[in-house]
C-alpha cells in the first residue's frame, strides 16, 4: 500500500544520506593534504633562500681566494728579485756586509708574510669544502621535499577526483529519490519495479566504489613495498647499514655488526626523532652537527660510517 512505499522511499533515502559521513571524511583528508602541501611549500622557499646565501657565500670564498693567490703572485715576484739582487750583492765585494744582511732580512720577511697568505689560503679552502658540503646536504634535502610535495600532490588530486565521482552519485541518487517521492505526492503508484532499479543501480555503485577502493589500496601498498625495498638497497649499499620498519620505529643496523644500531621513532606528523643508544653516544658532535643543524638522516649516517672506516672527518666538522 501507499504506506509501506513511503516508509521504503524513507529507507532508501536513509541510505543515500549515509554516504555523507565518507564524503565529509575524503574532504577532511582533502584539507589534510592541502595543508601538508603548504608546508612542504615553506621548507621548499626556506631551503631556496638558504642555498642562495651559501652560493654567495662561495662565491665571496673564491674572489677572496684569487685575491690571495694574486697576492702570492705578486710576492714571490718581488722575492724572487730580491734573491736576484742579493746574489749579485754576494758575488762582489762593491757592497758592504749591513747591506747583505739588508736584503736576507727582508727576503726572510717576504718567505714569512708568503707562507701566511698560503696558511690563510689553505684554510679557506677548508671552508670552502665545509660549504660546498652544506650545499649539497641541502640540495638534498630540496630534492626529497620536492619528491614530498609532488607526491603529496598526486594523492590530494586523486581524493579531490573521489570526492567529485562520490558527489555526483549521490546527486544521481537524489534525483531518482525525488521522482520517486514525486510520484507518492501526485499519487501515482510506485510499483515494485521502480524500487527494485532505484536499488540495484545504488548496489551497483556501491560495488563499482568497492572494487576501485581495493585496487587502488593494492597499488600503494605494492607501491610502499617497492619504495621500502628501494630505500633499503640505497642505504645498505651507499652508508654500509640495513634498515627495518618496525612498529612506529625505524632501526638502522650496521652491516659490520649487527649489535651497533640507529633507532628513530616515528612521530604522528611521520618526522623522525633520533632516540638515545649506546651506539650512539659517542657521536654527539655528528648529532648536533647532521641533526640538529642541517635536519640530515643521511648525513648522519655517512659521517659515522665514514668515521668507522678511519676517515678523518675534521673538515666536515667546521661547517
Amino acid at each position: 500500500n501507499l504506506k509501506d512505499q513511503i516508509k521504503k522511499l524513507k529507507e532508501a533515502c536513509e541510505k543515500a544520506q549515509a554516504s555523507n559521513p565518507l564524503i565529509e571524511k575524503l574532504k577532511e583528508m582533502n584539507d589534510d593534504l592541502k595543508e601538508d602541501i603548504s608546508k612542504h611549500k615553506l621548507k621548499y622557499q626556506s631551503l631556496q633562500e638558504e642555498n642562495k646565501k651559501l652560493k654567495n657565500d662561495l662565491a665571496e670564498k673564491e674572489n677572496e681566494m684569487n685575491d690571495l693567490q694574486k697576492r702570492i703572485t705578486r710576492l714571490n715576484t718581488e722575492r724572487n728579485g730580491y734573491k736576484n739582487i742579493l746574489e749579485l750583492y754576494e758575488s762582489s765585494d762593491k757592497k758592504e756586509n749591513s747591506e747583505i744582511d739588508l736584503l736576507k732580512s727582508k727576503n726572510a720577511e717576504l718567505e714569512r708574510i708568503i707562507e701566511e697568505y698560503k696558511k690563510d689560503l689553505n684554510e679557506k679552502n677548508e671552508l670552502k669544502l665545509g660549504n660546498n658540503t652544506a650545499f649539497q646536504l641541502n640540495k638534498d634535502r630540496y630534492s626529497s621535499i620536492e619528491v614530498q610535495v609532488n607526491l603529496t600532490g598526486e594523492i590530494y588530486s586523486t581524493y579531490e577526483s573521489k570526492i567529485e565521482v562520490l558527489n555526483s552519485e549521490l546527486n544521481e541518487a537524489r534525483e531518482r529519490y525525488t521522482k520517486l517521492e514525486d510520484k507518492v505526492l501526485q499519487g501515482m503508484e510506485i510499483t515494485g519495479e521502480d524500487l527494485v532499479h532505484a536499488k540495484s543501480e545504488e548496489t551497483q555503485v556501491l560495488e563499482i566504489k568497492l572494487k576501485e577502493q581495493i585496487s587502488m589500496n593494492q597499488k600503494q601498498i605494492a607501491e610502499f613495498k617497492k619504495k621500502a625495498l628501494e630505500i633499503t638497497r640505497s642505504i645498505r649499499c651507499l652508508l654500509g647499514f640495513k634498515v627495518n620498519f618496525e612498529d612506529k620505529t625505524v632501526k638502522l643496523t650496521s652491516q659490520k655488526n649487527p649489535e651497533d644500531y640507529v633507532l628513530f621513532r616515528v612521530n604522528p606528523d611521520h618526522s623522525l626523532s633520533l632516540m638515545s643508544s649506546d651506539f650512539v653516544k659517542p657521536y654527539k658532535e655528528f648529532i648536533d652537527l647532521f641533526i640538529k643543524k642541517y635536519n640530515s638522516i643521511s648525513g648522519f649516517l655517512a659521517a659515522i660510517h665514514f668515521d668507522s672506516l678511519g676517515l678523518n672527518l675534521q673538515l666536515t666538522n667546521k661547517m
